[in-house]
């Protein structure tokens, strides 16, 4: 990772109070604004006494790396917006060798349809317990590795051509084991991602929360491996266009919006005698996850009947991904408006209803990690979802008198007197420290 000397833009200036109890260090902690004076130094462990030490020093704000900030604010919302708009795209009329080539898979593979109902009946039931602390930090430390490998392996496709390491499965197998290890704390790492690193990290979210998404309509293990391995390149293509584009803060033109749809086209360039073993639905789905089933996406406008059955789940993740995301020209919408969002776009006719459903049963209907209200006024963090009964997520209380979460889980399946009256923004507290915040 680079220093921050190397680059400023990978450090952030936070709030004290924004660092993580537990959380190890992978990169030095400053003084906003100098890049001489180091607070912590790599490998510190944040505790209270740290804490406590650079308090008493009248710190009140630090230069932290971004890569450490994603892993402390991991399963936070990241914004609060409730509407954004949505961009129009029209066919794009960049041709190559290798988007025929797989235009011709897709003609030749059979769609296939998702599940009408397999859900897992353990799904229905899950631990009223909460996370553990160390199996938090270590699904934090190997989804940053993931996020680093992924990372090193589109930059050498980009600067190189190929890599004589481009095993992605390995990250995809992890995945699935991380699922049903404890699918909650997946998701709750994998649905609040943080804006660095882009697009490897975007990426692993997708592929996580499509994983999600097939293991809950019972996908089998191989149907898992291409859905996930797809997503996981689907934007390489995004690194061989003009990044001015993609950052610019501002809404783009229908010009620009036509040049940035070329990128599926480009990534299966990239991906080509890359070192990289896909599959060929995997290409499918890598090529498809921005195309809707009304024919309103790109970069073909393919309908319903031309869209590969896992790229109807792949384009539903990416969709919300990119919903809760901050991007340079707008904050990330709450979970809850996101989802909402996606459910709205069912009758339009761009989505598949069936793919939606396991997003909601992996998730729930007031996403893992999002914040609610009660009927009685209290405020509740979502921590698990119910699977069937997606309305009705297990919550953790925060107790406003002792500035801490309640230590017992409520599963409002199993409590019909308590009622969610509305998701409600991240309030101003940090659930890790337990106490109070002033935001920045």
């Amino acid at each position: 990772m680079p220093s921050v000397s190397s680059n400023r833009s990978e450090f952030a200036q936070v709030p004290l109070s924004a660092l993580t109890l537990g959380s190890v260090l992978s990169a030095p902690i400053f003084e906003p604004g100098s890049e001489r004076t180091k607070l912590l130094g790599k490998d510190v462990q944040i505790d209270s006494g740290v804490l406590q030490k650079l308090a008493s020093r009248g710190v009140a704000y630090v230069s932290v790396s971004k890569r450490d900030l994603a892993a402390m604010t991991a399963g936070q919302p990241q914004g609060n917006r409730k509407e954004v708009d949505d961009h129009e795209y029209r066919p794009v009329e960049l041709q190559t060798e290798h988007s025929q080539e797989v235009e011709s898979l897709i003609a030749e593979t059979p769609s296939g349809e998702l599940p009408t109902t397999s859900l897992d009946p353990r799904w229905n039931n899950p631990p009223t317990t909460k996370y553990d602390p160390a199996a938090v930090n270590e699904k934090l430390r190997e989804r940053e590795s993931h996020i680093s490998y992924v990372e090193s392996v589109f930059g050498e496709l980009i600067t190189h051509g190929g890599t004589e390491d481009g095993d992605l499965s390995v990250v995809c197998r992890r995945s699935i084991v991380s699922v049903l290890e404890d699918k909650d704390l997946f998701m709750r790492l994998g649905l609040n991602p943080f804006d660095s690193e882009y697009p490897s990290r975007h990426s692993l979210h997708v592929s996580s929360v499509a994983i999600s998404i097939g293991v809950m309509l019972g996908l089998e293990d191989q149907s898992l491996h291409d859905l996930g391995t797809g997503c996981l390149v689907h934007d390489i293509g995004m690194l061989k266009l003009d990044s001015t584009f993609y950052r610019a803060k501002r809404k783009l033109r229908p010009k620009e919006l036509e040049y940035l749809a070329q990128h599926p086209i480009l990534t299966l360039d990239a991906l080509a005698n890359s070192g990289v073993e896909l599959s060929r639905i995997a290409r499918i789905v890598a090529y498809q996850v921005h195309e809707r089933c009304d024919g309103s996406g790109y970069p073909r406008a393919m309908r319903d009947e031309h869209i590969h059955s896992l790229s109807k789940i792949a384009m539903v993740a990416d969709m919300y991904v990119g919903l809760v995301s901050n991007r340079p020209h707008r904050r990330a919408l709450m979970p809850y408006h996101a989802i909402t969002k996606i459910l709205n776009a069912i009758p339009e006719g761009k989505f598949d209803a069936k793919a939606v459903r396991g997003l909601l049963h992996a998730m729930s209907l007031f996403p893992i990690g999002s914040f609610v209200e009660t009927h009685d006024g209290r405020v509740a963090r979502v921590v698990r979802s119910t699977g069937e009964t997606y309305m009705r997520p297990v919550i953790e209380f925060w107790n406003p008198k002792h500035q801490i979460y309640e230590p017992n889980l409520v599963n409002l399946a199993q409590e019909p007197e308590i009622q969610i009256k509305r998701a409600i923004p991240a309030p101003s507290i940090s659930p890790s420290i337990g106490r109070r915040t002033r935001v920045a």
